[in-house]
């Protein structure tokens, strides 16, 4: 009897891979990012380095784009966007601090959604049946349009009502009384 060898992975399976892989380099793309915004010498190394890791996750960009099922995406666009706007590590620490911060932004906002894609992989790789037509479209808090809006100002602002009011007074005496006694045996006063 022929000992059969381990299961050759699927499809769904070589695409998390690449999709984990591609989330730990963008994770130190970050790193590098911080590092440009230091007043620490950058090596020649460093920049190599810098170098390397872009040229990895460009070719693992479009590898992965190829293997994406129908519905994932993980915003490759702006990837290659932040990528072609990342010269060199002398050149982002020489961008006005308005500038870094939009890279950043895009930063955050491509490591959103490759965590979604990534998830989504995952969840197909372990069997399930991944439907974007039967996706959840309005889960709380898990759409990038609900993390924005936890960020701005809400256009309603609901007056607290009279117990919240009581609430806030009362801990607000509770504390200052406390500061008073400790004050007192700590002889502040």
């Amino acid at each position: 009897m022929a000992a059969k060898g381990p299961k050759p992975p699927t499809p769904a399976e070589l695409a998390l891979a690449e999709a984990q892989r591609l989330t730990s380099l963008w994770i130190a793309l970050r790193g590098f990012f911080a590092k440009a915004v230091t007043e620490d010498a950058i090596t020649r190394e460093e920049e190599q380095a810098f170098l390397e890791t872009k040229s990895e996750i460009s070719k693992l960009q479009r590898t992965l784009s190829a293997k994406m099922p129908e519905g994932i995406k993980f915003a490759a666009d702006r990837m290659q966007d932040l990528l072609r706007q990342s010269i060199s590590l002398q050149h982002l620490r020489a961008l006005p601090k308005a500038d870094r911060q939009t890279l950043l932004a895009s930063w955050h906002y491509v490591f959103i959604w490759l965590s979604q894609a990534t998830g989504a992989l995952q969840y197909i790789a372990e069997g399930y049946k991944y439907d974007p037509a039967t996706r959840a479209k309005k889960a709380v808090g898990t759409q990038l349009s609900d993390l924005k809006g936890a960020a701005s100002t809400s256009k309603s602002k609901k007056e607290p009502g009279a117990l919240a009011n009581a609430k806030l007074w009362i801990a607000i005496a509770l504390i200052g009384g406390a500061l008073f006694y400790i004050g007192k045996r700590l002889q502040w006063f």
